[in-house]
């Protein structure tokens, strides 16, 4: 994939109607090898059930990156936005490096791998696991490559400047989804450290441990979620001023804000899907609200939404993802079977 993309990188920009996008392409694509090779490393510490370790990382790997934008950034940053852009990128591979020998040398320190033996069994149900989670992956990474320049193709042929467009996308994507799905780290996190002990209390047909987990993990992001939109709402000009220096994304913020609610708690219906071995439910999830996002963009556009026909199908993207997810969570898991 990175090879390919480096190599398509000039067409991909020249798609997004600005060619020196893909010097970012290119920067960025070469994050994609360390980034898989990482996940691997935390999904093995996940899998032993030691969360400290990825958790700190987790937070060490933020911490170097805004040092790097904080102490580094203004010296070296110049006129050219792209290259600045390619800058962060940097910082990103920087950190993901430290990541990478950090957990190496965790993992080859703690415990003592030894070769194990094929077993058929075994090597079927990782594959068919791991080959759907990385086909969803794909997939929303195809839906997220395909977004903008979807969204700039369309609004270029309804008469909209480019310009203004890269400015409200960034505005809308940048600013105020960046804000509002600040809180969604608590249903990510806890969700992830609960997925190997969920999965065990399950198979171990402990189904009433198992309920009682889920329930009150989701009531606590419930209300995690609802006291943090309402201060994030409540002061959102005062967080955009503070953190951009600007108040643009104010009208988007209270559009998109009470719905990011059904964000939050979307992980963890995720990973009761996951915990009872239904992950390939999760599929059918992203293909088809990814899909009826768009269908709902070109619907709104036509019917002369303007640039509210892209926040109406993210808003619709959100509660057909948390229906779907709710309900097969609930429908699949059926406890007692």
């Amino acid at each position: 994939i990175t090879i390919l993309v480096i190599l398509f990188s000039k067409i991909i920009a020249k798609t997004l109607h600005n060619i020196n996008y893909k010097y970012i392409i290119i920067s960025s694509i070469l994050l994609v090898p360390f980034i898989g090779i990482t996940s691997i490393f935390k999904g093995f510490m996940h899998g032993k059930e030691k969360m400290f370790f990825p958790s700190v990382l987790n937070i060490t790997e933020e911490l170097i990156r805004l040092i790097l934008i904080i102490f580094i950034l203004h010296i070296i940053i110049i006129s050219n936005s792209i290259i600045n852009i390619i800058y962060l990128v940097i910082f990103n591979l920087i950190t993901e490096v430290f990541s990478y020998f950090f957990l190496k040398h965790k993992i080859n320190n703690t415990y003592k791998i030894k070769k194990g033996k094929y077993n058929k069994k075994i090597f079927k149900e990782i594959f068919i696991t791991s080959f759907v989670t990385t086909l969803i992956r794909l997939i929303s990474t195809i839906f997220m490559f395909l977004e903008p320049i979807i969204y700039t193709n369309t609004y270029l042929k309804l008469g909209y400047n480019i310009k203004y467009l890269t400015v409200e996308y960034s505005i809308i994507n940048s600013y105020v989804i960046s804000i509002l799905s600040f809180p969604s780290f608590f249903g990510i996190s806890v969700s992830s450290a609960l997925l190997p002990n969920i999965t065990a209390d399950y198979k171990n047909k402990n189904y009433e441990n198992f309920n009682k987990k889920i329930i009150i993990l989701t009531i606590s992001t419930i209300i995690f979620g609802i006291l943090s939109i309402s201060v994030i709402l409540l002061n959102i000009k005062k967080i955009l001023i503070l953190l951009f220096n600007t108040n643009k994304g104010i009208n988007y913020a209270y559009l998109l804000g009470p719905f990011f609610i059904f964000l939050y708690i979307t992980p963890i219906f995720s990973i009761v899907i996951q915990a009872i071995n239904k992950v390939n439910k999760l599929l059918y999830v992203t293909i088809i609200s990814n899909f009826i996002k768009i269908i709902i963009f070109f619907i709104l556009c036509m019917k002369g939404y303007s640039l509210k026909a892209y926040i109406y199908s993210i808003i619709i993207e959100i509660i057909i993802t948390f229906i779907l997810l709710f309900y097969i969570s609930i429908k699949r898991s059926n406890y007692k079977n």
